[in-house]
This record gives C-alpha cells, structure tokens and sequence, in this order.
C-alpha cells in the first residue's frame, strides 16, 4: 500500500443521480474547499460568502444522498497483495429512488487505513481552534473521543480481522447517523464548517469507485454470501 499523508482528501460536488457512481472520481478537499478564505481585506467578504455558499450547497447534496442510506454492512472481505480490504455494501432505500421499486445496494472496498483517515479527518474539522460549541461538533467530539467502535492503533494492532469488521461496521454506521443531522449552527460570524464538510467526506468515502451490485446480487443471495 501507498504511504498515506495526513492531509484531508479531496471532496468534490456530487450530483445526486445514483446510477453514475460506480465511475471512478479523483477528489482531494483542498483550500478551496475547506479553508477560511485568505482574500485581501478588499476582496475578502466577497470571497468568503461565495465560498460559504458551495459549502452550504455541498452538505445539502451529501446530507440528501446519507439520508437515502438504508443500512450499511460489513459482510466480507478481500485480500490483495497481503492488505485485507472490507467489501462495504450501502442499501439505499427503495422509498429513496426515482426508477425501479427494489432497493439498490452499492459496493466499495476500503482498508482499514481508509477508515482510520476518514476518522482523522473528521476529527481535523471538528476539533478546528477556536472549536465550535453547536451540537453537531459536540456530537462528533463525543462519539470519535469516548467510542469504542472505532478503527483506532490498538484495535488495529490486536484485533483479528472478524473484530475489526465488526467494529468498522459499527463505525461507519454511527458516522452516517451523526451525519445526516441538521443542528442549529453558533450565531458567530466564523459559522460551523463541520456541517458543510463532514458528511461531504462520509459520502466520498461510501461512493468514490463503488459500484452498483444489484444485478449480481440475486445470484450472491443464492449462495448465501450477501
């Protein structure tokens, strides 16, 4: 596996049409995502309003897509070149979309390093200084400091790998129900940009290179694999 930096990856805007998904998407979050504008004094105002406003139309479109979210499961694995991937299947309610009646379930392989960066990064944004006091950032700080669940060095390090599924499973749960809430953000003019970015990264992580299992599925079940 490819060394991986602690810089936050790449979220880019996701149209909400599910069927395209499974195509594979560079994203990186970058300044322009992320950053408080750096503008001259002049230019400044301007820039961060515009800024405010992609990340605010962002969460819209990733809150919308984490709320379609039936049930997320840890079912198998795979191992390639000695690293232990977790075949992540994410059920979409059928209530949810716009063609046929029947659920549709998308399917993406991640290392647990995958999810140990999606852990840090969340814990980045929240943690930002001066912190946030809404509840959607206590919230998060709460669940990512006191949780068990979570794909952290000692459960990496001695857990076997049915533990690991196990917890992964209940992580990336837990992370799709903190989410897709909406809470009231502080009255300060700095505002909550956890709200705008984290469940921009949590939608990243469950779509990015996934594909859409639904025709092989049927066949899956008559083997009792899904």
């Amino acid at each position: 596996m490819a060394s991986r930096t602690s810089q936050i990856r790449t979220v880019r805007p996701m149209p909400f049409s599910l069927p395209g998904v499974g195509e594979s998407r560079a994203r990186r979050l970058s300044e322009e995502n992320i950053a408080i504008a750096t503008a001259d004094e002049k230019s400044g105002s301007a820039h961060r309003l515009s800024l405010d406003a992609h990340h605010r139309w962002m969460a819209t479109k990733a809150v919308k897509f984490l709320r379609t979210i039936a049930k997320i499961s840890i079912d198998t694995t795979q191992t390639k070149e000695d690293d232990v991937y977790y075949v992540v299947e994410v059920d979409i309610k059928a209530s949810e979309l716009n063609s046929d009646s029947s659920p549709t379930t998308y399917r993406v392989e991640r290392c647990f390093s995958e999810f140990e960066e999606l852990r840090e990064n969340i814990s980045v944004i929240v943690n930002r200084l001066p912190p946030c006091r809404c509840a959607y950032c206590i919230d998060f700080l709460l669940y990512i400091r006191f949780n068990s669940q979570q794909p952290r060095g000692i459960v990496k390090m001695v857990g076997t790998t049915e533990k690991r599924r196990q917890v992964l499973t209940a992580f990336i749960n837990n992370l799709v129900h903190l989410g897709q809430r909406r809470t009231q953000q502080n009255t300060s003019k700095r505002g909550c940009k956890a709200q705008a970015i984290v469940p921009a990264l949590i939608e990243t992580f469950l779509v990015d290179n996934a594909e859409d299992t639904a025709p092989t599925r049927q066949c899956s079940e008559q083997f009792s694999v899904c």
